[in-house]
Order: structure tokens, then C-alpha cells, then sequence
């Protein structure tokens, strides 16, 4: 099973004073009312964050700031003289890669849906989308 996990950029974790200004859960219950946390310090990180949901959502923040990091790397890799992509612990190498890709829409609309149907695969897909509360 392909498990396909839909990231958004949405910051789920407060600020220093968003949190202070939440407080804590006053009624002394794991979630508060509907079922859902009623302070905003549950993202931190230093609070037992139990609830799958929860860890989801500050782990795709994580990776969504990595990802950016990973960008801004790359780019500065790229602009690299060859003979200084070399560090102390890894060496990038840079090169251009083709792909090819098949334009299934104009296919379609070339031969027809009938002569294309035989020739495509479908696959399912588990899509998990976080939101913030």
C-alpha cells in the first residue's frame, strides 16, 4: 500500500506568548470541549504530545523546515566551483538529468479514450491531511 502524506505549510506550533496567553486546560481533562485540547501550549514540544495527530503535525513541520533548508543547500551546492563541492564529511556532485514523460491528456485526445483504457493503471492511494485546531 503506498501511503501518499499531504503536508501543509500552515505553522501548527504557537509562539512563546500564544502559549502563555492560552494558559493550560483548566478542566483538568486530557482534551476540552468537543473532544479537542482548549490550551494552545499542546504543541509544544516539551509537553507529552500522546495524540498521533499531534506528533503528525509538529513532525511535518519539522520537515517541512528541513525542506526548505534542503533548497536553499542545494542551491548554494549548485553554484559551487566543482573543485570546492567537497567538505569535511560528504562531497555533492551535480549533473543535469532528461525525463520523459507521457502526455496522457493529448494521447486521449489523439487515439480516444477507448484505445488508451487498456494501457493505464490505477493505483489507490492513502491521503492524510493535518489541520490545525
Amino acid at each position: 500500500m503506498l501511503l501518499n502524506l499531504y503536508f501543509s505549510s500552515t505553522s501548527v506550533l504557537p509562539t512563546a506568548e500564544a502559549t502563555k496567553a492560552a494558559g493550560s486546560n483548566q478542566d483538568g481533562g486530557r482534551y476540552g470541549e468537543q473532544g479537542r485540547h482548549t490550551g494552545a501550549h499542546y504543541m509544544s514540544e516539551t509537553d507529552g504530545l500522546n495524540h498521533p495527530a499531534d506528533k503528525l503535525a509538529m513532525i511535518r513541520q519539522r520537515i517541512k523546515k528541513l525542506q526548505d533548508e534542503e533548497v536553499g543547500l542545494k542551491a548554494a551546492c549548485v553554484a559551487l566551483p566543482e573543485s570546492e563541492r567537497a567538505g569535511r564529511y560528504a562531497i555533492v556532485s551535480v549533473s543535469m538529468v532528461g525525463r520523459s514523460s507521457l502526455d496522457t491528456k493529448a494521447l486521449r485526445e489523439a487515439l480516444g479514450e477507448a484505445a488508451v483504457a487498456p494501457y493505464m493503471r490505477t493505483t489507490e492511494a492513502v491521503t492524510v491531511t493535518v489541520k490545525e485546531i
